[in-house]
């Protein structure tokens, strides 16, 4: 996905949690909610950082955005995230202190570690399994154009 829909998705996941919490409900009443904000989190941090450093296929076949057009989706994306995520830190360190908040993060880490091993490296091999095909495709084609050119020059001679 792009960093523009997955910032969507962080941003309802952000306002729900926001809503409930200023209504009155507990940080720990809302986990799933909070669940839902890192998993769009980790996934907008996935599509920033493929956004930045696009696929060959991504790169043959680019939308018409502008690089700034780009540059600023991705930009707007990034302070969007750090907003949100020092709004949950204060809401966090409000309820449960500093010390609570270092360990949740240190368990984040290591969970998104683990989970960019598990599903963003799967899908950064397949892509590139898709990248290789497609470029020799290419070149294949390529070079079988140009066998056949050279071949159509010599032969049409000699009908």
């Amino acid at each position: 996905m792009d960093p523009v829909t997955c910032l969507a998705a962080a941003t309802t996941a952000f306002k729900t949690v926001k809503k409930l919490v200023e209504a009155g409900r507990e940080v720990q009443d809302v986990s799933s909610q909070l669940g839902q904000w890192f998993s769009a989190a980790s996934d907008l941090k996935a599509s920033i950082e493929d956004a930045e450093k696009p696929h060959a296929l991504k790169k043959m076949l680019q939308n018409n955005d502008s690089i700034e057009q780009q540059a600023i989706n991705i930009q707007l994306a990034k302070e969007k995230h750090r907003e949100m995520e020092t709004q949950l830190r204060e809401m966090w360190m409000y309820r449960f202190g500093l010390a609570s908040y270092r360990e949740m993060i240190a368990t984040r880490k290591s969970i998104a570690a683990q989970r960019d091993r598990q599903i963003y490296a799967k899908k950064r091999r397949a892509r590139q399994w898709i990248d290789g095909i497609i470029i020799t495709c290419s070149v294949l084609t390529a070079v079988g154009a140009l066998l056949l050119f050279i071949w159509l020059m010599n032969t049409k001679g000699r009908f």
